[in-house]
């Protein structure tokens, strides 16, 4: 019935957290993430099922691929995990005569500068006018051409 009248009167508890639920499972549930409990397991093929008991709390299912240890707090992060293992890429580049593809679209997004040359990365030293395409040599940029005490004084002359 609460389905229909939209009633949540299961109330997180977790200092900051505002979510509300129809269902107390689901609240358990919930709570678990703010334990830091990863209850979702790859279950690729070659996997074993069982059942698995972890501080007293009843996981219900906990599957694993052999020679995959990962597992996840949100199951939409697991399913995205599984992409690794069926090698589907659903993110194409838009590039005309571009095949690349990956499994998370911020990937296809930092491939595009190959084709752009756009240099979004900009060394903000004074009298230093380099920028890069890539967030890691800018960094390296930094180390090897200026000192860090500059790089210092230059965040804290932006934060003024």
């Amino acid at each position: 019935m609460r389905t229909h009248t939209g009633e949540k009167p299961y109330v997180c508890d977790w200092p900051g957290c505002e979510w509300r639920f129809a269902i107390k499972g689901n609240l358990d549930e919930h709570k678990r993430v703010h334990a830091g409990e990863k209850f979702f397991i790859c279950d690729w093929p070659g996997m074993y099922s069982a059942r698995c008991y972890r501080n007293c709390s009843f996981y219900p299912y906990f599957v694993t691929l052999i020679g995959c240890t990962r597992s996840y707090t949100q199951n939409s992060h697991l399913r995205r995990h599984k992409l690794v293992h069926t090698e589907e890429k659903p993110f194409a580049c838009d590039w005309p005569n571009c095949n690349y593809r990956s499994v998370r679209s911020c990937d296809v997004a930092n491939h595009r500068v190959t084709h752009t040359g756009e240099k979004r990365f900009v060394c903000e030293v004074v009298g230093c006018e380099k920028a890069f395409t890539r967030g890691h040599h800018l960094r390296r940029h930094m180390l090897t051409n200026h000192s860090i005490e500059t790089y210092e004084e230059n965040a804290e002359a932006d934060e003024e």
